[in-house]
């Protein structure tokens, strides 16, 4: 006897679940990043009292605006594990000091969800792991990680140097430590356990990269 080529009513009913289910997780997502971007773009209470006195958006205003950059594999969450925490980064420029700061925040996923849901009017407050502040075109912080039973993070980052590191964080304590040399350019980098391989740039291409991270702008004024 042959078999029938044709997908059984099971093997369709299963495809159609786990179309479902990927349905709703990337729903869920989209509520969950809803509510934290409402976080960080919403007016606070004092200027939601209107005011005669205006001005106009600045450029000062444009570069010190936060924005989101992507913690991991194109994607501006970061989920631990566990379901327990959500890792955003957060970047914007700092006019006086020349350097972009980058924030990693910790979001307590069950809150997001019960003032998603409206089981809490309570809206959530995240957790300030860390801020790293650097003299850079690209992103200060990325490839973000959970390990050690999302009890810690790490991440690559530039802090106060144009050399990118490979760090950890400490959920916790908030606690940072370089796991890479400072003279070093890591690219990429994957850990198992207390196993750490990592690539990085070699010599004569750092400054090659240096220069694409640092662009150098100067103003002629003719009269």
């Amino acid at each position: 006897m042959r078999r029938s080529t044709k997908p059984t009513r099971l093997r369709l009913v299963k495809r159609y679940l786990i179309k479902c289910a990927a349905t709703t997780q990337l729903i869920c997502r989209s509520v969950v990043m809803t509510v934290i971007a409402s976080f960080f773009f919403s007016a606070p209470a004092s200027s939601a009292v209107e005011s005669d006195e205006k001005r106009p958006f600045t450029v000062k205003d444009l570069i010190e605006m936060s924005y989101f950059v992507n913690a991991s594999e194109r994607q501006p969450l970061s989920c631990s594990p566990d379901e327990k925490y959500c890792a955003v980064v957060v970047q914007r420029g700092v006019l006086s000091s020349n350097a972009l700061e980058a924030t990693i925040w910790l979001f307590d996923l069950r809150a997001v969800r019960n003032y998603a849901l409206g089981n809490s009017a309570r809206k959530p407050e995240p957790k300030k792991l860390l801020v790293m502040l650097a003299t850079s075109n690209t992103p200060v912080i990325s490839d973000v990680r959970w390990i050690d039973h999302a009890r810690r993070i790490s991440f690559l980052g530039k802090n106060s140097t144009p050399y990118q590191r490979l760090f950890i964080a400490d959920v916790e304590t908030g606690a940072v430590r370089a796991l890479t040399n400072d003279g070093l350019y890591v690219t990429a980098y994957q850990m198992r356990g207390d196993n750490i391989a990592y690539t990085a740039l070699a010599e004569e291409q750092i400054q090659t990269r240096l220069e694409k991270d640092c662009i150098e702008i100067s103003l002629q004024l003719k009269i």
